[in-house]
């Protein structure tokens, strides 16, 4: 097997890289520009390829112009489609984002689930973020739909591991890590909060990556996640339990606040330092649950995740410790 990467130095590319490596697949890493159509015009015919895994885009927490969005997640996507098809590269795997289903009225989002999006962060030209990954998963489509490709949109949902890109934007899941490493408590907005998320580990993407390339047949879109809701209640448990110093099944709240929610299930133990402190006085952040069903890329490519929450927070815990 013979296969392409774009986005090679990103977060998922680095894992893909190594595991591609690792199974002694050849592995071509290409740094054109994507949004360069000539530069993959000279590269044709160069390698035999058997699969395009396009990783490679401008993501929404950067805040990058609108036009910048399509030229490098949109046109770039069409170049590489294009190159597929001189090349007669029976294979492409697209990268997709959870945000097309971010206003769908069902918690649980099916593989085929009609597209309703929006954001709450304008700042961040997000609506042109989305629309161009939109835009580049429906080219995906339509060449698939022509027999001139197998094309496979992978929806990812919210990923979790070492060296993500939002550890420089300090973002909550980051926070939380900081105060259990020294033992810090962890504050909670909410009364209590009961919004679910999808989580996934970073090497069961990888995973999932894999299994599209090694089923050629398959095409079409493929919901990648835990199929399981996570409240961000249930996060700090788990970091809690794995950053902390000391270790138990429990986890903990102070007692004050296990007696303002008799109905919710907390234990409390002396040998964590932090503690979950819950601030019903301020709105939770998180509005819409969403969960991935994952039933199709179970039946159709053999995979299903291999980490829970609490195993990925420990094997990223083993890359922070290294450094």
């Amino acid at each position: 097997m013979r296969v392409l990467v774009t986005g090679a130095n990103g977060f998922i590319g680095g894992y893909l890289t190594q595991q591609i490596k690792d199974m002694g697949w050849g592995l071509i890493t290409s740094y054109l520009d994507v949004s360069d159509m000539e530069a993959w015009q000279h590269f044709d015919n160069k390698e035999n390829i058997d699969a395009v895994i396009h990783l490679a885009a401008l993501l929404m927490i950067d805040g990058h112009r609108p036009e910048d969005y399509f030229k490098v997640n949109t046109l770039g996507t069409y170049n590489l489609l294009e190159f597929a098809r001189r090349n007669k590269i029976p294979k492409f795997i697209y990268a997709m984002t959870h945000s097309d289903t971010n206003r769908c009225s069902s918690v649980y989002i099916h593989d085929d689930e009609e597209q309703r999006y929006g954001t709450n962060s304008f700042e961040r030209n997000s609506i042109s973020f989305i629309t161009s990954k939109i835009a580049a998963a429906d080219m995906v489509d339509t060449y698939t739909d022509q027999g001139i490709l197998n094309g496979v949109n992978l929806r990812l949902a919210n990923i979790r591991g070492y060296g993500s890109k939002d550890t420089r934007f300090n973002s909550p899941f980051h926070q939380f890590i900081a105060k259990a490493q020294k033992g810090e408590d962890i504050e909670i907005w909410g009364n209590p909060p009961t919004t679910e998320r999808d989580m996934i580990y970073v090497k069961d993407v990888v995973s999932a990556i894999i299994k599209s390339v090694e089923n050629p047949g398959i095409k079409g879109w493929y919901n990648i996640g835990s199929g399981k809701g996570m409240t961000i209640v249930d996060e700090a448990m788990a970091i809690i339990k794995v950053f902390c110093a000391e270790q138990d099944d429990c986890f903990v709240c102070d007692m004050e606040t296990a007696n303002k929610f008799p109905d919710f299930p907390v234990r409390v133990v002396s040998n964590y330092a932090s503690k979950i402190i819950y601030r019903q006085d301020i709105e939770e952040v998180r509005k819409k649950s969403c969960v991935f069903l994952i039933d199709k890329a179970k039946r159709d490519l053999n995979w299903e995740p291999a980490y829970s929450y609490e195993d990925g927070l420990r094997d990223m815990k083993t890359y922070m410790e290294r450094g």
